[in-house]
């Protein structure tokens, strides 16, 4: 994934931090309540005096189709928080899904199986891995996930499922320059 995907919304913290960090696109992911409060997040960004590209991408996180549609053309990505198998699952199977943000800090037990990625592949859905579980865990868990991470990088290279490794930044000092990003992607293959 070329730009990075964070989970914050303070525009002027993130063109900040984006000028500090050489980035020229970010994808804000949030779950938006209505259509309408995406119009007005939209006028935000347009309004900001940043030279930032910023796209805006709905978090999804229940199995839930009325929700799906009803955000199809307003937002320009659609991503499922992957913090269950049957919401991966889901998200997997449908076309209308551009990402799957994988929350394996939220469910540790959760395992990813080859069928699903193969799914995912079908249907054009990116595995979107968040650096951010791993800085955000205790010792153990950092080991745990990390060789999640590494199993599915295996896995999606293996059944050519699109892979990206993003931030997943709640605040700006989990941002991160792309070298980083592919940096780590490297050291888990």
């Amino acid at each position: 994934m070329e730009p990075d995907l964070i989970l914050f919304d303070d525009l002027e913290e993130i063109s900040k931090q984006a000028n500090l960090l050489d980035l020229k696109h970010i994808i804000i992911a949030k779950s938006f309540s209505s259509k309408e409060d995406i119009k007005k997040f939209r006028g935000k960004i347009n309004f900001s005096k940043s030279n930032l590209e910023i796209r805006i991408c709905h978090l999804i996180g229940k199995t839930n189709n009325k929700e799906l549609e009803s955000f199809l053309n307003t937002a320009d990505f659609i991503c499922m928080l992957g913090d269950s198998l049957k919401n991966v699952s889901f998200a997997s199977s449908n076309k209308k899904f551009d990402f799957i943000l994988m929350q394996f800090d939220k469910n540790p037990q959760m395992i990813i199986d080859k069928e699903t990625l193969m799914n995912a592949k079908i249907n054009e859905v990116e595995i979107l891995l968040p650096i951010s579980a791993i800085l955000n865990s205790n010792i153990y868990n950092k080991a745990a996930i990390m060789q999640k991470y590494a199993a599915i990088i295996k896995i999606c290279k293996k059944v050519g499922c699109k892979l990206g490794i993003v931030s997943g930044a709640a605040c700006k000092e989990e941002m991160r320059n792309k070298k980083n990003l592919d940096s780590i992607i490297e050291l888990l293959k």
